[in-house]
């Protein structure tokens, strides 16, 4: 939420207080001064003011709804969100078409973690104001983090439509088409898992990735004999114009068939698709149960996505924009790429507490231990209660081998935040480094579940091993192995050669 919106809202609900009806005997002035005095703490920011001055008014009228959401709203604003929540749901329960009542407590739900819980009044809110942006972008969030991706979807275009300009509607539209094609591919994983349809999903990949020569083959293949889908044509087409040669795409597309009315009226996702209208092509496929819906399904889902992307990239730079190209270079393991943009965002909002957290955890998975030492030690000076800068700062001494040092501010991370596994998983990790197995255990053991590489069942294999727990150290190193990525096959010597080339129509 932006600040100028939080304080217009702060001006709206005071004169919905205002006007409230008084639930005892109270006197009326002084209500009204001290509220006015509470809207006015509101509006110069000082939350903590404002959350003292509602509280008192609370205590004199404990059901006046629109005293208890502005008590709500100051809690919130004052970063207090699981303190907003008492007040937040009693306004609601009170007055249920209190609208930004259901919004900020939808906030302070979402900012807790309790994301099923905050989609209901998060809709109440975007039904009763719906050109708000920040209502319908948190709502849209919570159904993306739910997996509810055609929802997710429909909400982030619709605030795409309204503020075109706005980065994290596009990001979150790119990543619900994302889950939309992630969905449905393995639910034809699951329909049909010896469909030819699997091979050709593979060529799109491939040739997104540039590797044409890969990819030509399966598409030739699936030509062969009664093809599972049409517009194979057109995809070497378009092969073919990616890799530079316009004349083979051209005669290429000159083999592809127009299909006729009767072939799209029972094949309607195929023909949106190549007739360019993707949007419709997606919602054909998604109302069909075949493995070829299936298959138009994750090909529109992937092409609106990759449009998504495209207009993101093209907006002009902007905090927000920086940031979620940070973020997407994150998952990518471009980590380099993600310190530049955060570089970036930060010459655009100097000491931003948030941009220069998120840079220092990307110079940490750089390993640029030096640039992220000189930071992370200002950072943790200046927040001495941030658990997250207390991890980072006892990580990147980690990577440097500060051992002693580390310690101490991983448990600092842990005093503060025990639910922050990565904390956990380093402290267990240090532990073992300074030969306190026992210490370590219960650490280690908190972050299994999220251990996708293996490097923490290896950390428990080598304590247990330690403290003689051999059985217990057979077990977790053998889910360490089962964690680790196949190796790529060494390639055969024996048949040396030219590199495979693309081949003409």
């Amino acid at each position: 939420m932006t600040l100028a919106w939080q304080r217009s809202l702060a001006v709206a609900t005071w004169l919905m207080a205002a006007a409230a009806p008084a639930a005892s005997q109270a006197p009326a002035a002084s209500v009204a001064t001290r509220a006015a005095e509470g809207s006015a703490a509101m509006e110069g920011g000082r939350f903590s003011e404002a959350a003292a001055i509602y509280g008192e008014l609370v205590s004199l009228r404990p059901t006046d709804p629109g005293l208890l959401m502005n008590l709500g709203m100051a809690r919130y604003m004052g970063g207090n969100p699981a303190e907003a929540l008492p007040a937040l749901e009693k306004a609601v329960r009170l007055q249920p078409t209190l609208a930004p009542a259901s919004l900020f407590l939808g906030a302070a739900l979402l900012d807790l973690g309790r994301t099923q819980d905050a989609v209901a009044p998060l809709q109440r809110a975007v039904k009763a104001m719906p050109q708000n942006p920040d209502a319908r972008e948190m709502l849209a969030r919570a159904t993306l983090a739910l997996a509810r991706y055609a929802e997710a979807a429909s909400h982030y275009r619709s605030l795409a439509t309204a503020a075109a300009t706005r980065p994290k509607a596009w990001h979150g539209l790119a990543r619900s088409y994302e889950g939309i094609a992630e969905h449905a591919f393995n639910a034809l994983q699951r329909q049909a898992p010896d469909t030819p349809l699997l091979p050709l999903l593979l060529a799109d990949i491939l040739v997104a990735q540039g590797r044409y020569v890969d990819a030509l083959p399966l598409y030739r293949d699936a030509m062969t004999g009664t093809p599972p889908v049409g517009g194979l044509h057109e995809a070497v087409a378009d092969l073919y114009e990616r890799a530079g040669k316009p004349e083979w795409a051209a005669a290429e597309l000159a083999k592809a068939a127009t299909p006729t009315a009767a072939q799209c009226a029972t094949r309607k996702a195929e023909c949106e698709f190549l007739a360019g209208r993707v949007r419709q092509a997606l919602i054909a496929a998604r109302a069909s149960t075949t493995p070829a819906g299936r298959y138009w399904e994750i090909r529109a889902a992937n092409r609106l996505a990759t449009e998504a992307l495209a207009t993101l990239e093209a907006l002009p730079p902007s905090i927000e924009l920086h940031l979620i190209r940070a973020e997407i270079a994150q998952t990518r393991g471009r980590h380099t790429e993600a310190v530049t943009e955060l570089r970036a965002a930060l010459a655009l909002a100097p000491g931003d507490a948030t941009v220069e957290t998120a840079l220092a955890q990307s110079l940490v998975l750089a390993r640029n231990v030096t640039d992220a030492l000189t930071l992370l030690e200002r950072l943790v000076r200046d927040h001495p209660d941030a658990a997250p800068t207390h991890f980072l700062y006892g990580e990147a001494l980690l990577q440097s081998q500060q051992l002693d040092q580390a310690i101490p501010l991983l448990e600092r991370a842990v005093t503060l935040d025990g639910a922050l596994v990565p904390a956990r998983a380093a402290l267990g990790r240090a532990y073992v480094l300074a030969g306190r197995y026992d210490a370590a255990l219960p650490h280690l053991q908190a972050a299994l579940a999220s251990d996708d590489d293996g490097s923490v069942h290896y950390q428990l294999g080598q304590a247990y091993q330690a403290l003689g727990r051999t059985g217990e150290a057979r077990q977790a190193m053998a889910e360490y192995q089962k964690r680790q990525p196949p190796q790529p096959e060494a390639p055969d010597a024996s048949t040396p050669g030219q590199p495979p080339a693309l081949t003409p129509p």
